[in-house]
């Protein structure tokens, strides 16, 4: 488990998560939220791996605020979708988390999955009801010297 210091007031303001972005994806953190807030689960953890146009977001990770790992409820969520109809469709929270995190990789860095990739974790910190992205980046660099003798 990597628990950081950072604090969502710690990171650049455009990485704040509330209020920027589409109402369906608020409405559908909140829900997890309330299912989540029913158990002692206090953290979500979900990390990411991406390069060369594949890439995936592992299982979530949940803990206590003594750090003790726990079991995801059993509890469906009701999951709003982002189509034409916005219907709304029943997911394991398992599966919820795992959307979560794919919707707003999506939405920050579209990109995670391209060329060299990205990696990183998504901390989800649930009575403040607030997300945290630790993205990391990679790239290749190169040097070229042209020298003449």
């Amino acid at each position: 488990m990597n628990m950081q210091e950072n604090t969502a007031e710690s990171v650049r303001p455009n990485h704040q998560i509330d209020g920027l972005y589409p109402a369906h994806l608020q409405e559908n953190k909140q829900a997890i939220l309330t299912v989540l807030r029913k158990t002692d689960i206090a953290t979500v953890l979900i990390d990411f791996d991406g390069s060369d146009d594949e890439g995936g977001v592992n299982q979530p990770a949940a803990y206590t605020r003594n750090n003790e790992a726990r079991g995801l409820p059993a509890s469906a969520v009701t999951w709003r979708r982002c189509n034409r109809q916005s219907e709304t469709i029943q997911v394991p929270i398992e599966q919820a988390l795992v959307c979560l995190a794919h919707a707003y990789l999506k939405l920050l860095h579209g990109h995670w999955k391209s060329g060299e990739g990205a990696y990183g974790e998504i901390t989800i910190d649930v009575a403040e009801g607030k997300g945290l992205l630790d993205y990391n980046e990679r790239f290749m660099d190169e040097c070229n010297f042209l020298e003449a003798f």
